[in-house]
């Protein structure tokens, strides 16, 4: 009766813990419960009441779960993917994990191949890195009205001279070259500016933008005249399901344990279950 008793309460303690979700890569989720195994549920903002399984930090997607992934070098298969966190292409025709493309091994680690600076030399196997692009064999700025190593052009209230590359007004922040000075174009006035990532910055922002945008409520990430920004602090996101963007408050850092949740609990589970048999046999 007792042995009988035992595997009833052990099983029946185990039932809700032992079933992970049945979410896939890609697919709905509110938690991290809704998903498969070796899977997390993310989020756009901490705000956000649905987001996306992705797979966890050492594990990638075979089209069926969550698999534990392999480094370079190393034998691959379907049910042993290659790391993308560590720049591996998808397993080819080789079998073996090999550095993606943009990359090369040293040492068994692959490295970009964009290791140039803005003014350096470069070539299809010594690539410039980011904002810069290979031009006449030097690294330079995709935009040839700019010529610093900010990409930018002249920033406001600087002198200027229009149609000079290098001395031009930067475009993007809606300025123009007047009377040699980088002024605001017409109904647009220099003052804060709140990009899409939460991060405040000075431009030039039209008189008729909404300003300060409180959390919950609807945003537009422009600096135009339809452009509605939200408060510091706060960026302008769209949720899973959500219509709109709206404006959130920037989530604080979090670390999240990546590892199998069902096998933790499945081992707690057993040493619950042995030490229960002991008491009552």
């Amino acid at each position: 009766m007792r042995l009988q008793l035992a595997i009833t309460l052990f099983f029946a303690a185990a039932v809700p813990f032992v079933f992970c979700g049945s979410a896939k890569v890609g697919e709905d989720c509110s938690s991290k419960s809704d998903c498969i195994d070796n899977a997390n549920c993310i989020k756009a903002n901490d705000a956000c009441s649905k987001g996306t399984c992705q797979c966890a930090t050492g594990y990638a997607t075979n089209a069926k779960d969550c698999a534990k992934v392999v480094g370079f070098d190393e034998a691959c298969a379907a049910d042993k993917p290659c790391d993308p966190m560590k720049y591996l292409k998808t397993c080819g025709a080789s079998k073996k994990c090999e550095c993606g493309d943009g990359y090369k091994a040293d040492n068994k680690v692959c490295k970009s191949l964009k290791t140039k600076k803005f003014g350096e030399a470069c070539d299809a196997s010594n690539l410039c890195i980011s904002p810069y692009v290979c031009t006449a064999s030097k690294c330079a700025c995709s935009n040839s009205k700019y010529t610093n190593d900010k990409c930018k052009g002249v920033m406001h209230k600087a002198a200027c001279e229009a149609g000079v590359a290098g001395k031009e007004c930067h475009l993007a922040y809606k300025l123009k070259c007047t009377s040699k000075v980088c002024e605001c174009e017409t109904n647009y006035v220099w003052g804060p500016y709140v990009d899409a990532a939460g991060v405040s910055t000075d431009m030039c922002v039209h008189k008729d933008a909404t300003k300060n945008v409180k959390a919950g409520e609807t945003c537009v990430v422009s600096n135009d005249d339809k452009g509605k920004l939200c408060v510091a602090d706060h960026s302008c996101q769209t949720c899973k399901g959500d219509s709109d963007a709206k404006c959130r408050k920037n989530p604080e850092t979090t670390t999240e344990s990546h590892g199998s949740a069902s096998s933790i609990a499945i081992n707690g589970l057993l040493v619950f279950g042995v030490a229960l048999l002991k008491k009552l046999l």
